[in-house]
C-alpha cells in the first residue's frame, strides 16, 4: 500500500561522476562503489523471481488481473513499456561483436563483480580493457534514474488503486 520509497526499495541516491580518460587515474570517479553496488542489489529485486521479491513484471501484471480502474490499467500498461524499453536499450558500447543492452551489461555487472557468482561472467568482464567497462558503466548509470522513475511512478498506480480508489487521475498517454 505504501510507495516504493517509503518501502525502502530504492532509497539510495546515485551519486554524479567523471569520467578521467587520460594521466594516472583513469576510469570513472566521483561516485561511491560501495553505494552503487548496494543500490544495484536494491534494483535487483525488481527484476529477481524470489519469494521475498516481487518483480517488476509481477507488479505490473497484477495491476492488468486484478485492477478494476482502466485508467490505471493504461498507467500501467505505460510505465511497464517504459520498464522494458530502459532495460532492452542498447548502451552502444560494442566489444568483440558484442553490444550491451542495459538489462545484460546489468546482469554481467552483477554476477560478474558485485556477487561473483558466475566466473563466465567474472572472466568476460575482466577481459574487457578498463576504459570500455568504464563507458559501459558510465552509460548503464545514465539509465539507472529512468528505471527509478518509473518504479516509482508504477507504485503510485498502485497507490491510487489500494489507498485512493476513487481519486481521478489524468489519461495515460496513448501508445
Amino acid at each position: 500500500n505504501r510507495s516504493i520509497s517509503t518501502c525502502g526499495s530504492i532509497t539510495t541516491e546515485v551519486s554524479k561522476f567523471t569520467v578521467q580518460l587520460l594521466g594516472e587515474s583513469q576510469g570513472l570517479t566521483g561516485y561511491d562503489e560501495d553505494q552503487l553496488q548496494a543500490f544495484c542489489t536494491k534494483l535487483r529485486q525488481l527484476e529477481m523471481i524470489r519469494r521475498d521479491a516481487v518483480p517488476f513484471d509481477t507488479m505490473s501484471d497484477l495491476i492488468k488481473n486484478h485492477c478494476d480502474r482502466e485508467d490505471l490499467k493504461c498507467w500501467a500498461a505505460h510505465f511497464h513499456k517504459s520498464w522494458n524499453d530502459i532495460w532492452h536499450d542498447s548502451l552502444g558500447i560494442g566489444i568483440n561483436d558484442k553490444t550491451y543492452t542495459t538489462r545484460e551489461f546489468f546482469d554481467l555487472f552483477i554476477h560478474g563483480k558485485i556477487a561473483h557468482s558466475n566466473q563466465k561472467k567474472e572472466a568476460e568482464l575482466d577481459a574487457m580493457p578498463p576504459h570500455v567497462v568504464n563507458t559501459l558503466m558510465m552509460m548503464f548509470q545514465g539509465r539507472l534514474r529512468g528505471l527509478c522513475e518509473v518504479a516509482q511512478l508504477q507504485s503510485l498506480v498502485i497507490w491510487y488503486w489500494l489507498d485512493e480508489p476513487t481519486v481521478p487521475v489524468p489519461a495515460a498517454p496513448q501508445p
